[in-house]
């Protein structure tokens, strides 16, 4: 197991859709837009073209392609997936134009057969990982379109993060026309593009905040705090939470939710962290990590029982994301039949002040 990983079930701690019943099959037309999603810096006929060049270099077959409805139905035909037989996964793209250059996008994902197993999933979530790569490209390049279309008004508690303007972009917007019969100066060279930093680091904090900046920022209901933690609980992706604001010196280095559902079978859990880790992806990127962690093979030819292999403390399944200057694990984990889900948000720049700390403390121990 890689020093990341141990590192990120040590601090978790202990204490898609696997099974359902029935016996069901899903078709590309059971798929719906939810009015979600994320809004990117590309016009409609770009990102439409973006996710069929996607969808096709995948091996997904088209099965309905209506431009002016914004709907882009696929599927996967069997395959196989290590030792499973995965019987195919369908996926739905829901475009909205959204101004003159940007485009709202929306994916969703299904099995052909819902009981499939969880792993099946794979054709299906490396699909949306390199559309969302494509249409984050695509927002580096400036493009125009030569009609403008009415803006369309998103409800404002589903408002979607639109990706900020590159340099490139906004000098094209900036430099004056040149009048006929004259030289235009040298235009700019072109600028190689940099991560942007987001504008916050976890939640509406950013990286060596105080307690009371902290406090200010955040919304959700007050639990309790420590000398260096604060505790809150709230609603993430329709999941009740606690989240965790972690201080050394006063300055915060560390965020977590601890997603708090509960299931009597243990297998929904990893569907709980399949449909967390999409949405992180959908947002991040495609990980620098993400593969199930074994150390006893009891459960491990029947994924069946893959959530009673977490619980026992057999498997664990962690992803990895490393987003200047935040390092991201979503981890599941168990112990004693006790079964963690939690997402872990790390500043880079202050691990080494974090590391001192717990040092000192070790050595003040003896």
């Amino acid at each position: 197991m890689g020093e990341n990983m141990t590192k990120a079930l040590r601090f978790i701690g202990s204490p898609f859709l696997l099974l359902l019943s029935g016996c069901a099959t899903g078709t590309v037309n059971d798929l719906h837009s939810t009015g979600g999603g994320r809004t990117y810096d590309v016009p409609y006929s770009t990102a439409h073209r973006l996710a069929l060049d996607a969808l096709e270099e995948m091996k997904f077959s088209i099965k309905k392609d209506d431009p002016s409805q914004g709907e882009i139905r696929a599927e996967t035909g069997r395959y196989t997936n290590g030792i499973l037989a995965c019987r195919g996964n369908l996926i739905g793209i829901f475009l909205t134009q959204v101004g003159t250059n940007q485009t709202r996008v929306e994916t969703q994902s299904l099995y052909v057969v819902p009981h499939d197993d969880w792993a099946c999933q794979d054709r299906a979530q490396q699909v949306i990982s390199e559309i969302a790569k494509r249409l984050r490209e695509g927002a580096s390049t400036p493009s125009v379109q030569s009609k403008p279309v009415p803006m369309v008004a998103l409800p404002s508690e589903t408002q979607p993060e639109v990706l900020p303007q590159t340099q490139a972009e906004v000098s094209s917007k900036t430099r004056p026309e040149v009048p006929p019969g004259q030289v235009a100066n040298q235009p700019d060279a072109p600028t190689k593009r940099t991560p942007i930093r987001r504008p916050f680091d976890f939640r509406k904090t950013t990286w060596g905040m105080t307690k009371e900046q902290v406090k200010k920022s955040e919304v959700g209901h007050f639990e309790t705090q420590s000398d260096d933690v604060i505790l809150y609980s709230d609603m993430v992706a329709g999941k009740e939470v606690r989240i965790s604001y972690k201080f050394v010196g006063d300055k915060l280095v560390r965020g977590r939710y601890t997603f708090l559902e509960t299931h009597t079978n243990p297998n929904l859990f990893i569907r709980d962290y399949m449909e967390i880790k999409e949405i992180l992806t959908e947002k991040y990127g495609p990980p620098v990590e993400d593969k199930p962690v074994w150390s006893n093979d009891l459960y491990r030819d029947d994924p069946k029982s893959w959530g009673t292999a977490v619980s026992a403390g057999h498997l664990a399944f962690v992803t990895h994301w490393d987003i200047p200057p935040t390092t991201i694990f979503h981890v599941l984990r168990g112990d004693n039949f006790e079964i963690v889900l939690g997402t872990e948000y790390a500043s880079k720049e202050l691990i080494e002040l974090e590391r001192q700390f717990r040092k000192d403390k070790a050595l003040s121990d003896f």
